[in-house]
């Protein structure tokens, strides 16, 4: 049994994208890995390409996922935060693959929330419209541990 027509789908569609323009509006710095070669065809280090992002940033949300890890002082919680964003604005901003996903690599590059960087640890996407992609993703995101102690940017 249907409890939402498709006109009622549309009126949330429209909601949810509406809502991206009031509430996602915190600025992210998305450092977007940048593979560079020398002369020589030889890799020549980290370089990172910064993008300014619009999103919605929700802290201690998932307790679930496993990204906690056990010290001989107790258990180190890395989960800090969670970065959604609008599919239809990465889209608009072309930052979307042919199959709907963010175009981020996961394991080489970095998000700036508020001077501190962040690595992701898990994405997923949110909000499903009836017969239609998602409207949202998220990103799971772990403070980094930067060798000197310090954690800002």
């Amino acid at each position: 049994m249907k409890r939402m027509t498709a006109k009622q789908w549309k009126m949330h569609n429209d909601a949810v994208n509406d809502y991206h323009d009031d509430a996602f509006q915190q600025q992210v710095i998305w450092q977007k890995n940048v593979v560079r070669t020398n002369l020589f065809n030889e890799d020549s280090g980290q370089k990172y390409q910064d993008i300014i992002l619009l999103g919605l940033v929700q802290y201690n949300q998932f307790r679930a996922w496993p990204i906690t890890r056990m010290t001989d002082a107790g258990e180190i919680d890395k989960q800090n935060c969670l970065l959604y964003m609008n599919n239809k604005y990465l889209s608009e901003n072309n930052l979307l693959n042919s199959e709907g996903q963010f175009i981020y690599d996961a394991g080489k590059d970095f998000f700036v929330l508020n001077g501190v960087r962040y690595k992701s640890m898990g994405d997923s996407q949110a909000a499903q419209v009836e017969n239609s992609n998602p409207q949202l993703f998220f990103i799971i995101l772990k403070r980094e541990d930067l060798l000197t102690g310090d954690n800002t940017y």
